[in-house]
């Protein structure tokens, strides 16, 4: 399985993905570019949500969550 079939299987079975998660849950750390391709190739959707949260030494950060905004029929 690829690492852009990794990370759709994940948004459908999980909803949403952020980086950390990514890396964490996959050992994938080019998330946005596994993104790009799941829109290129996979003709899906995707959303972008930018969230706040807090960092290891307690400061809040930004970071993105995607989630799948529509699937397309690939035909």
């Amino acid at each position: 399985m690829t690492q852009r079939e990794e990370v759709l299987e994940y948004l459908r079975t999980h909803g949403s993905i952020t980086r950390m998660e990514s890396f964490i849950n996959l050992g994938i750390t080019e998330l946005s570019s596994r993104i790009g391709e799941i829109e290129r190739i996979d003709n899906v959707m995707i959303a972008r949500e930018p969230i706040t949260v807090k960092a290891r030494n307690g400061r809040s950060v930004k970071v993105m969550k995607y989630s799948i905004a529509k699937e397309n029929d690939n035909e």
